[in-house]
């Protein structure tokens, strides 16, 4: 099944494991897998943000980089640590 790409900044911030997020394009993850497909078609807990609290940052980035490889690396260098900011980082 073929899944549009969502317009851009259509994103969705993963709560992970530690208090640390990610935020990754929503259209990446529906395409990736169908488990993600169908729970970010339902209304989230709190919109744009998807709650994985046993599910870790390193696992995440490694994932990201065969999905969404350009853009992983562009945006890995965007991110805000937790001294300065929220602590998301955007892929």
């Amino acid at each position: 099944m073929q899944v549009p790409c969502c317009p851009s900044g259509c994103s969705v911030t993963l709560r992970l494991r530690d208090s640390k997020s990610l935020a990754v394009p929503r259209c990446a993850l529906c395409a990736a897998s169908p488990v993600l497909r169908e729970v970010l078609s339902l209304r989230l807990a709190t919109p744009g943000e998807l709650e994985l609290p046993v599910d870790d940052l390193d696992t995440w980035q490694a994932a990201l980089k065969v999905l969404v490889p350009g853009r992983f690396v562009k945006y890995l260098a965007s991110w805000v640590g937790s001294e300065g900011g929220d602590g998301t980082r955007h892929v």
